[in-house]
């Protein structure tokens, strides 16, 4: 059923996915009666670290950290009723609309698209999925930041929405390793639990962004090869943490499993750390010698600090 028109003020904009109409399908819209909507979102091009708390546009020449936007506009019972995806270019982004009267929500996410998978079903779900890679038997995920826009309008005229800032809504882990790493270390996994898929919209969790409960856990696989022999190097690893919301982010704790594994994925090392910290645009940094004593059982807690501008505030741990 086509309900909105989407016009787009950059060539190339296209649907995620079409859907076939219903079987009543109501009379045409009078053009003459739609308003036009313009949307610009912004920040993108912005360093790790320093990094502001929203993803405001700064003069960094470190690469863009997504390269996607999708955008779903949702009616007035929060139901989508279209959704488009486009790249992103520059730290700004514009979306024209023509649309009735009424009461509306646009919602945009950015993220990296190149590993990723979406799947779009007309007034039901809008669900983006990570695609894992198989390292050694274990499920690789490489989570990109995700950055999120949630902005309810009505429309009763044409209008302009600019300046709207994306906010980051993933988690960070820095694994800072202060004594050398050994020559037969090869790889280091990461696994927490969090989610691997996010929602833009789903019809029966209409606010969640991530869905409210996982039992498994997520693991990213990093070669640490290149750093063999290296001393207080920082690994780090995106996270997305379960049950968040569009409308607030909320602090979660999950397990850190590390496992160090060597080039023929034999695990030389493991260690578990307990109830870690993991917070919404937040670094939580895991510090300490990993290696002192490659026999030994550690089960000393971390010293954490956390960053919640991924700036100065940083939750460190130690181990």
């Amino acid at each position: 059923m086509k309900i909105i028109q989407a016009l787009l003020t950059v060539v190339g904009m296209s649907l995620v996915m079409s859907c076939s109409k219903n079987n009543n399908e109501p009379n045409p819209i009078d053009n003459s009666k739609l308003h036009e909507l313009k949307f610009t979102v912004s920040g993108f091009n912005e360093s790790h670290i320093p990094m502001d708390s929203k993803a405001a546009t700064s003069s960094s020449t470190v690469a863009i950290p997504i390269n996607n936007i999708l955008y779903v506009l949702l009616d007035k019972d929060l139901l989508p009723i279209d959704t488009l995806m486009r790249p992103v270019k520059g730290s700004a982004s514009s979306l024209s609309l023509k649309l009735p009267n009424g009461d509306y929500t646009l919602r945009a996410v950015g993220f990296d698209n190149s590993n990723t998978h979406s799947l779009y079903t007309k007034y039901q779900s809008v669900f983006t999925r990570f695609i894992e890679k198989e390292i050694f038997k274990i499920k690789d995920y490489d989570i990109s930041d995700v950055f999120i826009l949630n902005k309810s309008f009505k429309v009763s005229k044409d209008s302009t929405y600019s300046k709207l800032a994306l906010k980051r809504i993933t988690s960070k882990i820095e694994l800072n390793i202060l004594d050398k790493i050994p020559t037969e270390a090869s790889y280091i996994e990461i696994a927490t639990n969090s989610s691997s898929s996010f929602y833009t919209l789903s019809k029966d969790l209409k606010d969640n962004i991530t869905y409210p409960y996982n039992t498994d856990f997520v693991s990213n696989v990093i070669d640490i090869s290149s750093l063999r022999t290296l001393s207080n190097q920082i690994i780090s690893s995106n996270i997305l943490t379960i049950d968040q919301k569009f409308t607030e982010q909320f602090e979660r704790t999950s397990p850190v499993k590390i496992n160090v594994l060597d080039s023929t994925g034999k695990v030389i090392l493991s260690k578990e750390i307990l109830n870690v910290r993991l917070i919404p645009n937040t670094i939580t940094r895991l510090s300490g010698k990993l290696f002192e004593d490659i026999n030994k059982d550690k089960n000393e807690s971390f010293a954490v600090t956390i960053d919640q501008n991924f700036n100065s505030n940083v939750i460190t741990q130690t181990f």
